[in-house]
């Protein structure tokens, strides 16, 4: 604060100019509030943020076990050394294990298709990041936090219907995304 004195014929006068001690504590408290609610608009962006990430990762491995699956079904439809029909039949073959259980899907499993879709139970289907690749456990690698299941419906003897689920926990809540593709026999 300033004192400034103006002669006023003769006379010295003191004239005080600032702020009161009530215009400053208003003025910090709505300072407050307007850095507070900044804090806040930007903590729920970065939180919205992360779970459109995770969303993304979800959707593409679960899209990745569609794209699996439909996989093996033209491999064995297409490659078979009798028939396509016989290459079907191989392929429900695979996938009977599936059935109405929970299965995996891991394509990075050794050899060409064994036990690239296994059972495992609804809470032991985790994904491992190893070297950059999703996979099951038994590479070893870092608990990514989703898990990958499968499931089959066998609709008709020429059609199958193939569901993939990621679960992932975020925050105080589990996330879910879910993917279904129905297989036809094409090879007929």
């Amino acid at each position: 604060m300033r004192i400034i004195f103006l002669k006023n014929k003769n006379k010295l006068t003191a004239v005080h100019s600032g702020f009161t001690l009530v215009e400053t504590l208003v003025a910090i408290s709505i300072f407050s509030l307007s850095i507070l609610g900044l804090i806040s608009v930007l903590s729920q962006g970065i939180a919205d943020i992360n779970y459109a990430k995770q969303r993304m990762v979800g959707e593409y491995l679960a899209q990745e076990g569609i794209e699996y699956v439909r996989n093996i079904r033209d491999t064995y439809t297409l490659y078979h050394p009798q028939s396509g029909q016989d290459g079907w039949d191989d392929f429900k073959a695979k996938l009977a294990p599936c059935v109405g259980v929970t299965c995996g899907v891991d394509p990075l499993l050794p050899g060409s298709d064994a036990g690239s879709v296994f059972q495992c139970p609804p809470e032991n289907c985790d994904l491992f990041l190893n070297n950059g690749a999703y996979n099951i456990s038994i590479y070893g690698g870092a608990n990514t936090g989703f898990r990958r299941r499968m499931q089959v419906v066998e609709t008709t003897a020429d059609e199958m219907e193939v569901y993939v689920s990621v679960n992932w926990a975020q925050g105080s809540g589990n996330k879910e995304v879910k993917f279904y593709e129905t297989l036809f026999n094409w090879m007929q």
